[in-house]
């Protein structure tokens, strides 16, 4: 009787086990990110032109907005609004743009399909479309930081073209 009740624990035990281990295992159709944005492209590229278009207190610059970034000029997590922004606040602002669509790749992110007109391709976006289409310099600077490729010069052109007074 104690040796079958020992085989029906470690029956049990290793049942358990089994159980555990298949409940750890990645499930079918799972998509890994493969959003690759580098944090010091987007302080020296990216920063700037969501700065101006994204973060503003109305927008994005609001904590209980999806998509929270710091700006200095909206949001800031310490108390000195005139001082740049710290490594913390660009840290989060990335975390943030990347975590919108944590499953999906370059070409299918939140990030760059929510402000993107649906005529064109792109989601409802509370705040109206932001981009008519893909060639809109702000689509280009989000979408290269996405994929790792050089968005130098279409984040430059984008921040430059940020009409003031938005929305």
């Amino acid at each position: 009787m104690k040796r079958a009740a020992a085989h029906l624990g470690l029956a049990m035990l290793v049942g358990l086990g089994l159980g555990a281990a298949s409940a750890c295992e990645v499930t079918q159709g799972y998509d890994a990110p493969t959003a690759s944005g580098d944090s010091d492209d987007w302080a020296m590229h990216v920063q700037p032109y969501v700065a101006r278009r994204c973060a503003t207190l109305d927008c994005h610059g609001d904590p209980g907005r999806p998509l929270r970034i710091y700006s200095t000029e909206g949001l800031r997590d310490g108390e000195d609004r005139a001082a740049p922004l710290t490594a913390s606040e660009l840290d989060e602002n990335v975390l943030a743009a990347l975590g919108v669509s944590p499953f999906g790749d370059a070409a299918t992110h939140a990030l760059i399909l929510v402000p993107l007109a649906p005529s064109s391709g792109g989601w409802h976006h509370v705040g109206g479309d932001i981009w008519a289409s893909r060639d809109d310099p702000g689509y280009q600077c989000l979408s290269r930081w996405l994929a790792g490729a050089d968005s130098a010069a279409s984040c430059a052109t984008a921040a430059a073209n940020v009409p003031r007074g938005l929305p």
